[in-house]
């Protein structure tokens, strides 16, 4: 399966499974070739995780990283102003929390501010309608201010640089495809990329900036808060080699959200063997999605007999409230289809694993737990069911 030909065949099916919607067309719709487009169910949760793993990497499992929060109105705002300001690659809206968390961490270095936010780009034009998902008119950006010592500044750097890239790659299905760029040397800057490698090559999915010294936000905003805090101690003598006195080196990290969603779709369905597709009728395939499990819309569905009894119904509605309990997701909707059929639908949303409950189940207990990747069905105790996925979303 040529790329392009991938591309087409993950975005119609994206649409036939509620990952997205399309909105505005510029061409017709066989082509697949819509600009604007609305999350379904599944996409919305796949975005949503993504967005928890990249809290968790970038502020909850880091030193002092906080998180922001801007509304929409000022985002509009200092984008107004940015347009005819130096700062011009500077979110400013984001960075009018330094102060708050300048004091909050008593000056102390490194620190961090991160958010999503909702920014807005230009206009899909018609040759860039392959590059649905990836250029959009309104995208997300996962986005990372981290201030260091000047004296840290390589070590620190480099320690992003191997972090980001590695995040990226622990969720892949084909790591390699992942990849970092040359490093572009700009005029108050220098920029790294990290790449995936889509249809029509590799692209650009989160950028790293290290600011150069001349060219520090922090340095007037660090100074104005100290002044602030001059006032505050007035009458108490300083100290000239206190932190507070240092000026903060500055990086930037940002990912766009719309861009990883489409990097990771196209990662889970990245086998030019076919393995993945399955014929059920004759000019019927189904796409199948490897998703890794953190980030899969659901991490279990349940598939009943085409016509279940009451006692199955109402074992399987004890064992969905039992999992939703534990936080683990669940996807539970009475399938009329063949049980085999029922594994093709959820293979083809992500869901790494799925529950089957039968006659047997009501007299020993067993059921089957059908993993997507290999097709193994294995037995496993009701009882036991809950223990073992809390295990399986644990695992690194």
């Amino acid at each position: 399966m040529t790329a392009n030909l991938k591309l087409k065949r993950l975005l119609e099916h994206c649409v036939k499974n509620d990952f997205i919607y399309p909105k505005e067309c510029l061409m017709d719709y066989n082509s697949t070739a819509f600009t604007s487009f609305n999350f379904g169910p599944l996409g919305t949760i796949l975005r949503q995780n993504i967005i928890k793993q990249w809290w968790k990497s970038v502020c909850v499992s880091q030193d002092n990283v906080f998180p922001v929060e801007n509304t929409l109105i000022d985002t509009l705002t200092m984008k107004k102003k940015r347009k005819n300001s130096q700062q011009k690659q500077i979110s400013l809206d984001t960075l009018q929390h330094y102060s708050s968390v300048y004091n909050m961490v008593q000056g102390q270095l490194p620190f961090g501010i991160a958010t999503v936010k909702t920014d807005f780009g230009t206009d899909v034009t018609q040759k860039e309608t392959n590059k649905v998902l990836y250029n959009s008119p309104q995208y997300a950006s996962m986005l990372l201010y981290y201030f260091v010592h000047p004296r840290n500044e390589k070590i620190s750097f480099d320690f992003w640089k191997r972090h980001r890239i590695q995040w990226w790659k622990s969720f892949a299905d084909n790591p390699s495809n992942f990849t970092m760029g040359q490093v572009r040397k700009e005029e108050d800057y220098t920029q790294l990329d990290i790449l995936y490698s889509f249809p029509w090559g590799d692209d650009t999915i989160e950028t790293l900036r290290n600011y150069n010294e001349g060219f520090q936000p922090g340095a007037k905003m660090t100074k104005t808060v100290k002044k602030k805090r001059s006032r505050k101690l007035a009458g108490v003598e300083e100290d000239p080699n206190a932190t507070i006195a240092t000026i903060p080196h500055m990086f930037e990290t940002n990912a766009v959200l719309e861009r990883a969603v489409l990097a990771y779709l196209l990662d889970a369905c990245n086998d030019t063997n076919g393995k993945r597709i399955s014929k059920r009728r004759k000019n019927d395939e189904t796409l199948l999605l490897n998703l890794h499990r953190k980030l899969a819309p659901y991490t279990v569905a349940l598939s009943t007999p085409e016509r279940p009894n009451q006692h199955i119904q109402e074992v399987t509605r004890q064992l969905v409230q039992e999992l939703r309990k534990a936080e683990i997701s669940v996807l539970s909707t009475h399938d009329p289809r063949p049980i085999e059929e029922q594994y093709e639908r959820y293979s083809g949303m992500g869901i790494p694993l799925c529950l089957t409950l039968h006659e047997g189940t009501l007299d020993n207990g067993l059921l089957y737990m059908r993993h997507r990747n290999t097709k193994i069905k294995e037995e496993i105790h009701v009882t036991k069911v809950c223990e073992y996925l809390l295990k399986f979303l644990a695992a690194d």
